[in-house]
């Protein structure tokens, strides 16, 4: 740049010919700056190559230097590595050697407590008196033998195992024994005893706290509670008994005296008793067994709940007045005596929040009523259906059923009445009593006689199912029940109270009645399906052309007919007048339906079988009448009876009676059968011809 720079500071001094004079000589200069310019770069080149050949000398040295420091490492941390297992070896065998050396010596001085610990139990167990010494033996013991090893490798301590568990069994034989010597209970024909040997109780007092300690006989203490509630308890609440306490020369005692059995005492006499009961038993049970706690409330904390129930289940439950006038004084006198035994109890530890029963006594009651109703339905409920009684009118004929509102002349269980009697006795009772009683009480009312065609039903099933005579009567009671269910749902619309109730009311009615007809309606049901059954054995049915009947054809029939005659023997006497007539009406119905049905599809008919069927419907006819009071109504009751009968016209007739019959469309024949149904019995009766042709064409719509 400097050149250049002076090239152009001696352009401002020289002119252009100068200039061009100038240039070769510039031209040889910048040839030589060229020449030593590339002279230079390659001498650097040069310089640089070698550099980096040396560089690399450099580098292949540092990687073996490397190579060698790491193989080195590697030899010297093996060496490392070796002597460091050595040494921990050597340390750890120490270590080992002065645990077992800890060990031994520890378990040598265990041994040797234990041995200690034995003989001190040893002669504690042959003169027991400290049991609570022993008690504490047992449980160092227990402590000392679970800190031996449990390894088979030193075979003494298994044998000290063994020794210490048999030395524990007998010390706890020992205080199992003490305990059942000091606390005993005896039972003699009709007296109760707790018996405690001397008079001295100190041996009790002593021995129950270390029995209660011990975990292999605190179950002695805790079936204490249990010994005190069947032995003293019970009786006293159950029975009519004394309580006294009898001492001896051998024993004191609390004894309970049976005066009789099969009654109670008042409850005023038992709480009597009972506070009698407690004051001997705090005197015979009053020690500590744990901390504060004595053992009478102990016991307490298991009787209390169970007292108080017991006391109402059998002794205020059973004097609670069965009229609810007179339960306001019964609760008053209650309470004052309650509260004098609750005072008692509380000084004993028997009184918590079950006594509150006292207070709610009026929901007792209603409970109770309940229970008494609901149990004395179910009593007659499960009485047999057969045993019946007739009730109801007359039926009178020139009155239509929906004219009257009474139940007509029929038969139903004999203890109907009494259940009735007994839902009046449940009515007075909600309508006449504490308002507050109305609604579970009304709940019982819904329990029984809404319920009593399931409960019936399901009590008595197996008959139902198959005795004609007690559906009959099972369907009569629902009916009777049902008009007494209406009777009493309009007496409740009067009542303020029980207004709410109405709907209920109606639905429980319809219910029964809808039990009893479901039952009734199924078995007449399956009456006319084996009816069907048994037909279907003529195979009438399952032909086209019939030249002769079946062998068993009139065997069949009778049959169906005996079946149906075995019911008017039964439910003529049980079921009203038209139900009767209805039912074994549509039964008749059913067969007259299958005959028919029968004999109008066939193709072809024997003149000998036209004859034989017509001697077979009569019999039929002969009998079916019969079932029935009035042979006339069997026209009234069996829709099909007239068609069954023009049946037996058309099989015996001629081509010239059947078209008279008919009298194109207007005669007899015409009001049962269909043209296509009367064609097909002529083109089955008669052969084809033109007689036949022209009888058929008159016949039409």
């Amino acid at each position: 740049m400097n050149y250049i720079s002076n090239l152009l500071h001696i352009k401002e001094i020289y002119d252009l010919d100068d200039l061009n004079n100038e240039v070769p000589k510039l031209n040889e200069s910048l040839d030589m700056c060229m020449e030593e310019i590339s002279s230079t770069l390659e001498n650097v080149q040069e310089e640089m190559n070698q550099t980096c050949e040396r560089s690399k000398s450099h580098i292949n040295n540092v990687k073996e230097i490397e190579t060698e420091l790491s193989s080195l490492e590697q030899s010297l941390g093996d060496i490392l590595l070796e002597e460091l297992k050595s040494a921990e070896e050597s340390f750890n065998g120490l270590v080992e050697e002065v645990d077992e050396i800890t060990t031994s010596i520890s378990l040598v001085h265990v041994v040797c407590e234990i041995h200690e610990r034995l003989e001190m139990l040893q002669d504690f167990c042959k003169n027991p008196t400290d049991y609570m010494s022993i008690v504490e033996l047992i449980n160092v013991l227990n402590m000392l033998i679970e800190t031996l090893p449990h390894s088979p490798i030193i075979p003494f301590v298994a044998s000290l195992r063994e020794m210490v568990n048999k030395e524990k069994k007998n010390a706890n034989a020992v205080l199992k024994a003490e305990f059942l010597k000091s606390c005993t209970f005896v039972k003699e024909k009709n007296i109760n005893k707790m018996k405690v040997p001397g008079k001295n109780l100190k041996i009790l007092h002593s021995i129950v706290p270390a029995i209660y300690k011990n975990e292999s006989t605190r179950e002695l203490v805790t079936t204490l509670p249990n010994l005190i509630w069947e032995n003293l308890f019970l009786p006293l609440i159950t029975c009519q008994c004394e309580v006294t306490e009898v001492q001896t020369d051998d024993f004191s005692a609390i004894q309970v005296t049976i005066k009789n059995d099969k009654e109670r005492n008042p409850h005023e006499k038992v709480y009597q008793n009972v506070s009698t009961m407690m004051d001997y038993l705090d005197k015979f049970l009053d020690c500590i067994i744990e901390d504060d706690l004595k053992l009478l409330n102990f016991i307490g904390a298991f009787l209390k709940e169970r007292l108080s129930k017991a006391i109402l289940k059998e002794c205020v439950t059973k004097e609670i007045p069965r009229d609810w006038k007179d339960l306001p004084q019964f609760k008053e006198n209650l309470m004052k005596s309650t509260q004098i035994f609750e005072d008692k109890l509380k000084s004993h530890g028997f009184l918590d929040r079950h006594w509150e029963w006292v207070d709610n006594i009026e929901e007792i009651y209603a409970q109770t009523k309940c229970q008494y109703f609901t149990d004395k339905s179910k009593q007659l409920m499960r009485k047999d259906l057969h045993n019946m009684i007739e009730v109801g009118t007359a039926y009178d004929s020139s009155k239509a059923l929906m004219e009257t509102d009474e139940i007509l002349h029929c038969s139903i269980s004999s203890y109907i009445p009494e259940l009735i009697k007994l839902g009046h006795e449940l009515i007075d009772e909600i309508c006449e009593g504490p308002e507050g009683n109305c609604e579970i009480l009304f709940s019982t009312y819904k329990g029984i006689f809404f319920n009593y065609g399931d409960f019936v039903a399901s009590h008595h099933q197996k008959l139902l199912e198959t005795i004609p005579q007690q559906v009959a009567l099972f369907y009569n009671n629902c009916m009777y029940l049902h008009k007494q269910l209406q009777k009493w749902d309009q007496m409740f619309e009067t009542n303020n109270v029980l207004t709410s109730y109405c709907d209920d009311s109606s639905k429980g009615f319809y219910q029964v009645e809808e039990v009893g007809r479901m039952f009734f309606d199924s078995f007449v049901r399956e009456q006319k399906e084996q009816i069907e059954i048994i037909l279907k054995g003529t195979n009438l049915h399952n032909k086209k052309t019939l030249e002769t009947l079946e062998d068993n054809t009139e065997k069949l029939i009778r049959q169906c007919l005996r079946q149906q005659e075995l019911l008017k023997t039964v439910w003529s006497k049980v079921l009203s007048y038209p139900v009767y007539n209805q039912t074994i009406g549509d039964i008749l119905n059913t067969m007259c339906n299958f005959l028919i049905n029968s004999l109008v599809v066939l193709e072809d008919i024997g003149a000998v079988v036209a004859e034989n069927l017509i001697e077979l419907f009569k019999i039929v006819l002969n009998r079916g009448v019969k079932l029935f009071s009035d042979s006339n109504e069997v026209f009234l009751y069996v829709s099909l009876w007239h068609k069954f009968n023009e049946l037996i016209f058309v099989l015996g007739a001629s081509l010239l009676d059947i078209s008279d019959r008919w009298a194109d469309g207007k005669g007899p024949l015409a009001l049962h059968f269909t043209p296509y149904e009367l064609k097909q019995l002529i083109r089955a009766l008669f052969q084809n011809s033109d007689r036949r042709a022209a009888v058929l064409s008159r016949i039409h719509e």
